[in-house]
């Protein structure tokens, strides 16, 4: 576990100045069953079985989610166990909010499919504001939260190419990973059918501004806020591994969808998680978010699909 005094953070030097010496397994625990609370799997297996769940669902999973944070022993050492729990349940809260906004709100059901992601998106606003208001009286600086453009030319730790500078491994990942999103989105929406290749004119200035929101918002609550906690609340790995589950799981009914769609967030959000470690900023993460984001935006403009 972390000292009772911040770890340093003005080096670059990696997992190994923030990670805990030991693991407290019962905060461990109880971090992983928050994660799974937070992470919709009820409103997953559901909608497998056919039935979609209440939305009151979700605001009972936050309170739960609150209650295994209070079930933390108050001490120094357990602060940022304690804050990552708090942060899982104000996303699930907040994630609530979003939900019931769409039911009541009959536009949504109607509107394109664009307009609706980009009015969903301002709404998200909300999980974004109730995560930051568990960073009060936390101890954590913008630099211990990554809100940093860190340093581009670390080494990265991903296997296969560890020691390789993310100066060349982010932007040859930007090319693959692009390609395999423009791939996997052409044959899901049938674009040869739908495509008008001069909508790309309209579709890419709010593409632009939904990737510059989004991307900034999931990167601040599922990484920033989650690895800063964890880090110092857990291992590297442990870290690492939940919030980019998390993701993964969160984007179950995103673009793309289904546990295909789940896999691939989750694995990008392995890499992008890696990234932040490594350079100890969120630029890299931030630059391959918001470039998909960009992706996805503009093929559903284009399909309406």
């Amino acid at each position: 576990m972390p000292s009772p005094s911040p770890p340093p953070t003005d080096t670059l030097s990696g997992e190994a100045a923030i990670a805990p010496q030991t693991s407290h397994i019962p905060s461990l625990l109880a971090a992983w069953a928050a994660l799974l609370l937070a992470s919709d799997l009820d409103s997953i297996l559901g909608n497998l079985a056919g039935f979609d769940l209440p939305s009151w669902t979700a605001l009972a999973r936050a309170a739960a989610i609150g209650i295994l944070a209070l079930a933390i022993p108050r001490t120094l050492r357990l602060r940022h166990a304690r804050g990552f729990i708090l942060a899982l349940a104000a996303m699930t809260a907040g994630g609530w909010a979003v939900q019931a906004i769409q039911q009541h709100v009959a536009w949504f059901s109607s509107a394109p499919r664009a307009a609706a992601m980009f009015a969903r998106l301002l709404l998200y606003l909300i999980p974004t504001a109730l995560v930051a208001l568990t960073l009060i009286r936390s101890d954590l600086s913008r630099r211990d939260l990554f809100l940093t453009r860190g340093d581009l030319r670390a080494p990265t730790a991903l296997p296969l190419i560890r020691g390789a500078r993310w100066s060349v491994v982010a932007p040859a990942l930007l090319l693959v990973v692009s390609a395999g999103l423009i791939t996997q989105l052409w044959i899901v929406s049938h674009a040869s059918r739908h495509l008008h290749p001069l909508a790309l004119l309209w579709a890419l200035p709010p593409a632009l501004l939904f990737a510059i929101v989004n991307a900034s918002w999931e990167e601040f609550c599922f990484r920033c806020v989650l690895l800063a906690r964890g880090l110092r609340a857990f291992s590297p790995a442990h870290a690492i591994a939940a919030s980019s589950l998390l993701f993964g799981l969160a984007h179950y009914g995103g673009h793309p969808s289904g546990f295909s769609g789940v896999a691939m967030s989750a694995f990008f959000a392995w890499i992008l998680a890696r990234s932040i470690v490594d350079t100890r900023g969120w630029t890299w993460a931030w630059l391959l978010h918001a470039t998909q984001d960009v992706i996805i935006f503009s093929m559903v403009s284009m399909t309406n699909v």
